[in-house]
Order: structure tokens, then sequence, then C-alpha cells
């Protein structure tokens, strides 16, 4: 387990504590306007939401440019990796990673990403 700030707090709450959560909410799909790209921008485990509508994109044969950003500290942190960079090469228009996953910042640039 990484060291992140919520990690620490759960450590330290005490085993058998009860606690109320709520969620997902709201709606995360694909938009119907196939004239416009769809930008999806995700970091760590983030990115389980996004891989599932980009296959659904696929399966359902919709024709749209689709942008992935994804980023992660260290390239063995990024969830999918290898899915990713085979959709990169078929149905995703580009996966640009931050982080420790290499970003290629030029290509963002010529995308008008700045």
């Amino acid at each position: 387990m990484r060291d992140t700030a919520f990690k620490r707090v759960l450590k330290k709450i005490p085993l058998g504590t009860e606690f109320k959560m709520e969620g997902p909410g709201g709606s995360f799909t694909l938009h119907n306007n196939k004239a416009i790209p769809a930008v999806f921008l995700a970091g760590g485990i983030g990115i389980t939401p996004v891989r599932s509508i980009v296959l659904q994109a696929i399966h359902d044969q919709v024709a749209r440019d689709l942008f992935v950003f994804d980023s992660n500290n260290r390239p063995e942190d990024a969830a999918f990796l290898d899915d990713l960079e085979q959709l990169q090469h078929g149905a995703i228009r580009d996966v640009l990673r931050a982080g420790g996953c290499s970003p290629n910042l030029a290509e963002a640039r010529r995308l008008g990403f700045h």
C-alpha cells in the first residue's frame, strides 16, 4: 500500500469502526455529439470507468476521436497500462500520461492542449 494522506488516516481508524458511505453519484457516460471529441482526464484507479467507456465505444463502433489523459506517479502504478497502449493504436486517438509515465507534451500541444 502506497503512503498517501488518505491511507495514513485509514491506518489509524480502529478495527470495527462503522462509517457511512455514499456514491458513486451522477452520470459518467460518453456524450452523444459525435462531432465533438471525447476527452477524459483520469488519475490512478480513476482510469477504470474511462477504460469501460472506451471499451463500450469500441463495441458500439462509435465514430469519434477519443483522447485519454492518464496521470500516475510511477508507470508501475498505472492501472490498465497495457490495455490503454493497445487501444491507442485503434480506438483511442491518443493516450497522454503525466507523472512518471512519460507524458507526450509535444503531442498534447499539437492537439491544442496547453
